[in-house]
């Protein structure tokens, strides 16, 4: 079994913690993460937070940091905690999933933004037939674009450009095309500076799978879910939830 966390390892001048899902929680000396030892000498830079527990950042004259509670933070011996299945350190994000990139990258977009990008949706709508077109186009202009999956106008950006065909990323809502340059319209000023709706974010424990279509199918499949929530812990992975239960792939590695 582990034995608790030394109070030295967390007496430095630059304490910070990052919490993630399941009291799992990460402390970092500035931009370096202070790793910990099991008592065969393996190294992990998460510790379980205790449920109930209370992490206060304490600083001094001496800039000294102290973790209350018997300033102890309890490690178990796979580094994982044993709390409900709700996440707890992170409150879970209501979204949609809009496009299974790679088996590893989906985008998503936040409920927050669902009543911004429904006005944006009917602006477009309102403005379709009387939009210039777009005469000069470079790699990294945002465009209105038609969509050839619904044929509606959405916001794109020019991500390349070959000859007179474009690829094209549909900023809020994840989707690429390859288009006809000739087809871009000009983005109204009004719309240009409005936040990018779609959020691309890395799938929790795929790295290890190789991309296919079946795979991305499979991901498509299990998150085209409504009432879906979602969860980033500090690398910035996500995990989603539904109905408080994370979401499982069953996926076989034979």
């Amino acid at each position: 079994s582990m034995g608790v966390v030394e109070e030295k390892l967390l007496n430095v001048e630059k304490l910070s913690l990052i919490l993630g899902h399941k009291g799992l929680g990460s402390f970092y000396n500035g931009e370096e993460v202070i790793k910990f030892f099991k008592q065969g000498g393996e190294a992990i830079e998460q510790v379980t937070i205790p449920q109930g527990n209370i992490i206060e950042i304490l600083m001094s004259d001496e800039e000294e940091a102290e973790v209350s509670d018997e300033e102890e933070a309890e490690v178990s011996d796979k580094g994982e905690a044993n709390t409900q299945s709700v996440p707890t350190s992170l409150d879970p994000v209501p979204v949609t999933v809009n496009h299974v990139d790679t088996v590893t990258s989906v985008w998503v977009t936040r409920a927050d933004f669902y009543p911004a990008m429904d006005k944006l949706r009917d602006q477009l709508t309102d403005l379709d037939g009387r939009l210039a077109p777009k005469v000069v186009i470079q790699v990294g202009d945002i465009v209105v674009a038609r969509f050839t999956g619904d044929g509606e106008l959405y916001r794109a950006k020019v991500t390349s450009i070959l000859n007179e065909l474009a690829s094209v990323l549909f900023v809020d809502v994840g989707d690429t095309e390859q288009q006809p340059v000739r087809g871009f319209m000009e983005l109204p000023e009004q719309l240009k500076n409005l936040e990018h709706f779609a959020e691309k974010v890395r799938l929790k424990g795929w790295e290890h799978f190789e991309d296919s279509k079946e795979m991305r199918d499979l991901v498509d499949k299990e998150l085209d879910k409504e009432g879906l929530t979602m969860t980033l812990d500090h690398l910035g992975e996500a995990t989603f939830w539904e109905g408080g239960e994370e979401i499982e792939f069953n996926i076989s590695t034979d």
